[in-house]
This record gives structure tokens, C-alpha cells and sequence, in this order.
């Protein structure tokens, strides 16, 4: 079976490719095993190709789970003035011949987009090739890309239960957000050792999605001393903002203090699952794959929304997070360095309130949610 994968760029878009892939695997096998002598060879071969924009050094993510990546030029419509608008526009016609061309010359059976930049021109194409195509979204309000790409899928796979009202009915599949199960294998002795924590206090992770987020940070910053008196830090910054944030927390800790505090620009898989393994407490924004890692994993959490979302697409999906009791939502308009450090004290010794948090979650995550996407790619197949 060949299998076209599109999307964007991001860490949000890109993770959860990886485990729809590897459920594809374990789907292909389990019919190889017991179907084998009746299906077709090349139903049962695997063939997978990436094809969108520029992937700014996360191509080796991809080619090390065989997937080949392809690059076009990439079309991003922005909510705002904009002369790139203009240019994007001129650039229409020259993405969607390069789509055409490349998914000629790989002619995939089914096309699975997780939109973003990039993808558009991709579904138009397999459309016009009469190629079936597979769309999953992740937020609780669809994507610019996601709405236009609608009308050309046979499936639409989505992360909420009764989100995404504009979509037709018959297309909608509600599966969940597909996690990578490797994430819940972490472990705490690797962690300690990988981290070199100390395991005298409890650790709080901060991160603000695969590409940082300057205000988490900040909140987080202006309050430092404060975390640093009682707490072990996991610090993921972004890494646009590795920089400062390194120059600005050495000249702030103490040589005593500097054992319990751990700053990264990102983590790879490798890394990120022993660091949820290790801790007490997350505090993240409220992009779609954060919040279901969390929930994957039952930490107590605190989240902040980002501002100015695209469709205000993080308020919502805190906003539904929240009301099913799986974590502590901080809106924009409340939030303070103080107030999140007292909200993160108060939820860290109060042993009630973060058990309700951790079966919120088991009830909220759907753990086969990459399956029930590789069950409906293979149906539309």
C-alpha cells in the first residue's frame, strides 16, 4: 500500500504522522499474518512518502520511520496584512504543479493530511487524480487549510467529540488525537540519570509546544526564584528562545541552585518521554497534541492558552479540557507570574485534587486513537 502523508511543519502536525505510521505497520502486519495468501502483494507492501513544505531540519525524524520526504513550496494564508499574502497567491499555481507532479510519480493509493502550510495543493492534486484522501484534525475549531481541504475528502478524521460542526456528518470519524505510545514508556531511574536530577524535590516541566512560547516562558521567569526555592525544573524554551533564556537564568541562579534547574530548546522522543515520566507536575499551552500527551500520560497540569490562536483554537480546546476536569485552565486576562506559582504550589500538595485530574484524564485520552486513523485509511483503501 502506498501511502501519501502531508502537512505542515510543526511538532503538532508532524507526531502525530509518526503514530498513525506505526499503527499502519501494526494494522499491515496483523493482515499480512492472517489474511496473507488472499490479499493482493502490493495491498500488503509499504510504501510511504511525505510531501509539503520546507521541514526545517525535521526530515530525519521522518526518513528514520522510512518515510521519504518530498519538498514543495509551501502556501500559508495569514489572518493578517500581509505583502507574503500577496506572494503566496503568485505562488498558488507553481506549489500545485509540483503536487501534481510528484504525486504522479509516486501515485499513492490514499493520501492522509494533517493540514497546514503546504497541504492544500497536495489534496487538490489527489483529488484531480481521483486518489481518496484522509484528514485529521486535531483542534477543537478547524484549520484554515482543513476547511478548504473538506470537500475533497472521503474521511475526516477528529480529535473532539462533537467539535467541528462545519464538517459533513458522513465524513466525520471521531477517533481521538493519536499519541505516540512510545511517550508512555518513560521511566523515572532513566530520567533521573538522563536529567541529572538530584530526586530531592518534586520536578515541574515547563514547555510551550515543539516551537516554544515566549509568554510561558516569561510567566514562568518572573517568578523563578520563587520555583527554584522548592522545585526541580524541566525547562523546554523553544529554540528561537534557548538563548536568552540560558544567559538570563545563569545570571539569576546561585551556584547552590543551579543543580535543580535543567533548560533544553526541545526534546526528541528519546528524551521527552522519560521527562513526562519524572514528572509531578506540566505546565503547557493548550496546542491539541500538548493536552493529549498530558492526558496520555495523567499528569496534573496547568494550562495557559495562547492568545490570538488561529480561530482562537487553544482558548477552545482548553476551554473543553478544562470542563472535563483535566486540568487547571489559566485564561490570558488572569494570568501573572504569581498566580500561576501559587496554582502550581497549591495543585502539587493537594493529593484530592490532582487523583480527580489523573482520572479525568483516563477518561478523556483515547488511547487507540492512531488505530481507529489506520483502521479508516486502510477501509478507504
Amino acid at each position: 500500500m502506498r501511502v501519501l502523508f502531508t502537512s505542515g511543519n510543526t511538532g503538532g502536525h508532524l507526531y502525530p504522522i509518526l503514530a498513525v505510521k506505526r499503527e499502519l505497520d501494526k494494522c499491515l502486519n496483523f493482515l499480512e499474518t492472517k489474511y496473507g495468501k488472499i490479499l493482493p502483494k502490493e495491498f500488503l507492501t509499504r510504501d510511504y512518502l511525505f510531501l509539503g513544505g520546507d521541514l526545517k531540519g525535521k526530515e530525519t525524524m521522518l526518513q528514520e520511520e522510512d518515510i521519504e520526504t518530498k519538498k514543495i513550496i509551501s502556501i500559508k494564508w495569514r489572518r493578517y496584512f500581509s505583502f507574503q499574502n500577496f506572494l503566496d497567491v503568485l505562488k498558488t499555481p507553481f506549489s500545485f504543479l509540483q503536487a501534481s507532479f510528484l504525486i504522479w510519480s509516486f501515485m499513492p493509493d490514499i493520501v492522509f493530511s494533517k493540514g497546514g502550510p503546504g497541504s492544500f495543493a497536495v489534496v487538490i492534486a489527489s483529488w484531480l487524480y481521483r486518489i481518496p484522501v484522509v484528514i485529521h484534525e486535531s483542534d477543537s475549531v478547524p484549520g484554515k487549510t482543513n476547511k478548504f481541504s473538506a470537500p475533497f475528502a472521503k474521511k475526516i478524521t477528529v480529535s473532539f467529540k462533537g467539535g467541528n460542526a462545519i464538517f459533513k456528518k458522513n465524513k466525520v470519524v471521531f477517533t481521538g488525537h493519536p499519541v505516540r505510545q512510545m511517550l508512555t514508556n518513560g521511566s523515572k531511574e532513566r530520567a533521573k540519570e538522563m536529567f541529572n536530577l538530584t530526586g530531592e524535590r518534586k520536578v515541574i516541566l515547563i514547555m510551550g509546544g515543539s516551537q516554544g512560547a515566549q509568554q510561558i516562558n516569561l510567566v514562568f521567569l518572573d517568578a523563578f526564584y520563587k520555583y527554584i526555592k522548592d522545585y526541580e525544573i524541566i525547562h523546554i524554551c523553544g529554540q528561537k528562545n534557548f538563548k536568552e533564556t540560558n544567559l538570563l537564568t545563569s545570571a539569576l541562579l546561585k551556584k547552590e541552585q543551579k543543580k535543580f534547574y535543567h533548560l533544553y530548546p526541545s526534546l526528541g522522543e528519546d528524551k521527552i518521554k522519560e521527562a513526562y515520566a519524572i514528572t509531578d507536575l506540566v505546565i503547557s499551552r493548550a496546542g491539541a497534541g500538548s493536552l493529549f500527551e498530558i492526558a496520555a500520560l495523567k499528569k496534573p497540569n496547568i494550562i495557559i492558552p495562547l492568545e490570538n490562536s488561529a480561530g482562537d483554537h487553544q482558548q477552545l480546546n482548553a476551554q473543553i479540557f478544562g470542563e472535563k476536569g483535566c486540568g487547571i485552565v489559566i485564561e490570558a486576562q488572569n494570568i501573572s507570574p504569581n498566580i500561576v506559582y501559587i496554582t502550581a504550589k497549591d495543585l502539587l500538595e493537594r493529593e484530592e485534587q490532582t487523583k480527580k485530574i489523573i482520572n479525568a484524564c483516563k477518561k478523556f485520552y483515547k488511547p487507540d486513537a492512531a488505530q481507529k486513523i489506520a483502521e479508516t485509511i486502510i477501509e478507504t483503501v
